[in-house]
Order: structure tokens, then sequence, then C-alpha cells
């Protein structure tokens, strides 16, 4: 759901680099355990269908996760993404070293999240996108909201809008 479409289309233009949360945008922030206590998530091959399109048209991709997780670590560096960012309290310092180390202003950022910890990137970038299933909190200060929820084609959904602008959903 759109805000506003000229201005979406407007804040895509400018945007090279896209950075997300794992739990609830990659996944639909469940966690499944075996009998043994292992964790295991599920994780969309459509979404990373998306992630490599965007790869391949040249945007800086990273993840800023509060979780530590070798599952997250696998499944990103399989994606061939370059910013993996895991156990992070504090997304906003990294979120500025990541703008400082591509010389990049506010306004080139995408971040995608669904949760309260996301709030405070969420407000500083040029486009800020959360799948249909954040927290309320979360939805009032995005500029697009998915109708689908995390770990269900979110990513690829964002991908393709910003990929090709005409894209209406």
């Amino acid at each position: 759901m759109y805000k506003n479409n000229d201005l979406i289309k407007d804040k895509i233009s400018k945007i090279k680099m896209i950075l997300f949360d794992v739990d609830g945008v990659f996944t639909d922030g469940s966690v499944y355990l075996t009998e043994k206590g292992e964790e295991m998530l599920k994780f969309s091959r459509v979404d990373g269908k998306g992630i490599e399109l965007l790869r391949k048209k040249g945007y800086l991709l990273g993840i800023i996760s509060s979780e530590e997780s070798e599952i997250v670590r696998k499944r990103m560096n399989k994606l061939k993404i370059k910013e993996i960012y895991l156990g992070i309290k504090n997304k906003l310092k990294i979120y500025n070293e990541l703008k400082s180390k591509y010389s990049l202003k506010d306004e080139e950022v995408c971040y995608c999240g669904d949760d309260i910890q996301d709030i405070v990137i969420l407000k500083k970038v040029g486009l800020a996108c959360c799948p249909d299933n954040a927290q309320e909190e979360v939805k009032k200060v995005c500029g697009y909201i998915s109708n689908k929820k995390g770990g269900n084609e979110f990513v690829r959904q964002l991908a393709n809008l910003i990929l090709d602008k005409n894209v209406r959903y």
C-alpha cells in the first residue's frame, strides 16, 4: 500500500542501498525447534530471487538483526548479501556506519523492518518499508506497507517495486 504513489516513485529513484531486518521480514517471525532444541527458520526462495535481482542491478544490500543466528548468516551468505550484521543491539550505529562507509545520504537508503526496534532507522531513511504483519507503531512511520507478510514474498514484492517503478500491488 502506497501512502502517496508519486512520492514513493520519487523516493525509489534515489535508492542505492537496501537494508533489512530479518525476523518478521525474511521470515514469518516464528522459530521452529527440533526435539534436540535446535532452531530452524523458514525462508522463501521467491524472496531470495528478489535479492538476487536487486544485487544484479547493483543495489547495495545488507541486514541488521538483533538476533545472532548461524542459520541467518548461512542464508544471507548464500544470497551473497555483502553487509551482514547479527546480534546488533544498536541498529542505528550500524546504519550510520554503513552510510559513512558508502558515502550515502539518508534519502539514498531503504530500510525494511517490522518491530519497534526498527523505528529509529525507519524514521531516518529515504524509503521506510514494512510487511503487512508489522507492528502498528511501525506501520505509522512507513511510506510503503506491503500487502505481503514477512517470509511470504514481502522481500520479492519490494524488489519488484524497486526494479520496476510501474509495478502496482
